[in-house]
């Protein structure tokens, strides 16, 4: 017969503890994980034939869908293009402590930023993030440098220079009034960069963001998986604005005191010219600004410090009655030493002259900000312009298509068409064994993307 003594009756009441306590933990811990689960709020699709995603609420949320649904392709293009083809690897390490210290990000994107490597580290684990050419795992700095490329692709500390050669990135025009059938301005452009069929150019995406919150606007960008600041945009009001490299780029000691070895400089001193526009297209404009947007993309741009050259095409409505900016489109151009706005006014102050007063185009050189450099693409768009009555999106196509580039290292990596009264747009992406030129524009309405 077996005594049960005092002894064992207390460890059994101890194991009876244990177990309850143990359960209670499980128990909470699960409830913790399904309480602090992410939920994905975005989807990747697939509309006419190209890549959209979608993604919506707050920029936590944007951000986590983006790199949850896109994490592989993100990591393919931060390694093996933006390190295996853009970068000084060798002191990539001083460019990423330069964008920490040097350069101001607007909150909301650090956030998102944030929230989009938590995406990928959900969908990959962290050991999906490491890096065999920088020897380190991906942080979020390295996504903020991906959507900085513009200003930092060129920045070599070998040379202490940025690379200053001409640039030949980017193209676009456009028309309105009375040089459009109905008085709505038609817009196109085309992003140059990178190789013919390089991961650039097989992994462009149309993204639709919309950001939850009475002071954002829906809008769309036409870019890559993991780039969230604006190249190419426009949102739900037809405002947009598009980006062209510029040709008076900085020398490092333009930009930074150099110390010998070092580059010292005022904390968050710059400002990043891509988020900039995506301010832009996506925040509600201040009140004095409401009625005239391109005035207030051409304050933003003047308020804040520069690291770059830049040509920005910006454009709203031609016959919107909310919003009247006269004329509806401009060209911002700047660089590190200042801005200046160039309309259809200025058109005929520079050679070659353009004589309608209802049409656009620009390049990736400045012509008001800087003594004009010539450039073979700009001189063609403003002859076809010169010699077009009516412009519409098929014509407007063909003209960019003619100074399209299929070179190394300029080629074109997406053409875009948008009408931003009706909210219409074109898109050409290389595909089929075509290049962008050769490709035939996909058409989408609002509602398509959206």
């Amino acid at each position: 017969m077996k005594v049960i003594t005092q002894s064992t009756k207390t460890k059994v009441f101890m194991k009876k503890i244990i177990s309850f306590i143990s359960m209670i933990v499980i128990v909470l811990f699960f409830s913790i994980t399904v309480v602090q689960a992410q939920p994905v709020k975005g989807e990747l699709t697939t509309v006419n034939g190209k890549r959209v995603l979608r993604v919506w609420g707050s920029h936590y949320d944007m951000g986590y869908a983006h790199g949850y649904l896109l994490a592989d392709k993100i990591v393919e293009l931060l390694e093996d293009y933006m390190l295996g083809e853009l970068m000084d690897v060798k002191n990539y390490w001083r460019t990423r402590n330069m964008l920490t210290w040097y350069f101001r990000i607007p909150i909301e994107y650090r956030i998102e930023i944030q929230g989009m490597y938590d995406g990928m580290v959900a969908a990959l684990g962290r050991r999906g993030l490491y890096s065999e050419t920088i020897n380190s795992y991906f942080k979020p700095v390295d996504i903020i440098a991906w959507n900085m490329v513009p200003e930092i692709f060129r920045l070599y500390f070998i040379s202490r220079t940025f690379n200053n050669d001409a640039a030949e990135f980017c193209s676009s025009i456009s028309g309105w009034g009375e040089g459009t059938i109905d008085g709505n301005l038609v817009f196109a452009r085309n992003l140059d960069f990178g190789k013919l069929g390089d991961l650039l150019e097989r992994n462009p995406l149309i993204i639709a963001f919309q950001p939850c919150g009475c002071f954002k606007k829906d809008w769309i960008s036409i870019a890559w998986p993991g780039y969230i600041s604006c190249l190419t945009g426009m949102n739900e009001e037809g405002v947009g604005a598009a980006l062209n490299l510029g040709n008076e780029q900085p020398a490092l000691d333009d930009l930074f005191f150099n110390i010998g070895f070092l580059y010292l400089g005022f904390p968050l001193y710059y400002s990043s010219i891509t988020f900039t526009l995506r301010q832009g297209v996506e925040n509600i404009r201040p009140l004095m600004c409401s009625s005239d947007p391109i005035g207030n993309f051409y304050r933003m741009i003047k308020s804040r410090s520069i690291a770059g050259s830049f040509d920005i095409h910006v454009f709203t409505p031609g016959n919107s009655d909310k919003i009247r900016s006269y004329p509806p489109a401009a060209i911002i151009e700047c660089n590190y030493n200042g801005t200046a706005k160039r309309t259809s006014d200025d058109n005929q102050d520079y050679d070659p002259e353009l004589f309608p007063d209802y049409y656009l185009a620009v390049t990736n050189h400045h012509r008001k900000l800087a003594e004009p450099t010539s450039c073979w693409r700009y001189d063609i768009l403003v002859e076809h312009l010169n010699d077009t009555e009516v412009l519409d999106m098929e014509l407007a196509l063909d003209i960019e298509r003619d100074v399209a580039q299929d070179g190394d290292p300029y080629n074109t990596a997406y053409m875009a068409g948008f009408i931003p009264d009706t909210r219409e747009i074109w898109v050409s992406f290389a595909e089929d064994g075509l290049s962008v030129p050769e490709s035939e524009p996909t058409y989408f309405q609002w509602e398509d993307v959206f």
